[in-house]
């Protein structure tokens, strides 16, 4: 036997002789990609989950545990630099609607990732730059990389006051221009994201931080009756399919996605 086959043979010996049903475990236990985001999504394969949630009808997320399917937040060992969110709707008898939204990470921690309740003192209210989106939903517009993104995560109740002055924003209509109302207290809760140039909301979910019905939705509300960012319109139980999923990546694996 060769010397290098010698090392090989070893290096197996090894292997062999430490694995354990612990570890077989351990490899079980990790979170996988579904099949829909490898379908839909360019590049999902080099993102981690981080959380992903079956949107109930009506939530209470403020008072109550947040019943994730997945939550690898304590588990995630690597310095990321980007975090996704990827929102799926279906109705019965329509087509599957999708939007991933990617921009860099405003947190260094995980478990800052998720859905943003009172407790967790998770707030982002800020504009984006370097936000891509993906999505196959018809009136969306806002697709590529654009530097034009707005966030709008709290669980507290808010209101129509333009208090960031974003472009575009109107103080009359729950839009991409809101501000947090009463923010010393637990409340209606937001998790929305927004491209103000184009004034269109790329996705949003809302309500769950109450006893109100909860709100998803993809792209602006098309009802010109009610707020573009879907407050107020109590429509979770119009799907039968609503599923959030939360992934971090690194920045340099990003590049090279960007550069390939």
């Amino acid at each position: 036997m060769s010397r290098r086959g010698f090392i090989v043979s070893l290096v197996l010996i090894l292997l062999i002789s430490t694995w354990t049903p612990m570890a077989d475990e351990v490899l079980h236990d990790l979170p996988v990609l579904q099949q829909s985001v490898s379908d839909d999504v360019n590049g999902a394969e080099d993102y981690t989950i981080v959380y992903q949630l079956d949107i109930p009808d009506d939530s209470e997320y403020n008072n109550q545990p947040i019943p994730y399917s997945v939550d690898s937040s304590s588990s995630i060992d690597f310095d990321f630099d980007r975090v996704a969110y990827y929102l799926e709707l279906e109705k019965p008898n329509e087509d599957r609607t999708w939007v991933f939204v990617s921009f860099p990470s405003l947190t260094t921690r995980a478990d800052k990732l998720g859905v943003p309740t009172f407790s967790s003192g998770t707030v982002y209210n800020q504009l984006l730059t370097d936000v891509e989106v993906q999505s196959n939903h018809e009136n969306l517009s806002s697709l590529g990389v654009i530097d034009t993104g707005v966030i709008e995560f709290w669980g507290t109740n808010y209101g129509t006051s333009n208090s960031l002055g974003v472009p575009n924003g109107d103080d009359s209509s729950y839009d991409f221009a809101d501000a947090q109302w009463n923010s010393d207290s637990a409340g209606y809760g937001s998790m929305q994201i927004h491209d103000y140039e184009s004034g269109q909301t790329l996705f949003a979910y809302n309500a769950w931080g109450s006893s109100n019905t909860d709100e998803v939705g993809i792209g602006s509300n098309p009802d010109l009756d009610e707020n573009p960012d879907w407050t107020f319109a109590s429509n979770a139980a119009e799907y039968n399919l609503k599923r959030l999923t939360v992934f971090g990546t690194a920045q340099s694996t990003y590049d090279a996605v960007k550069l390939a």
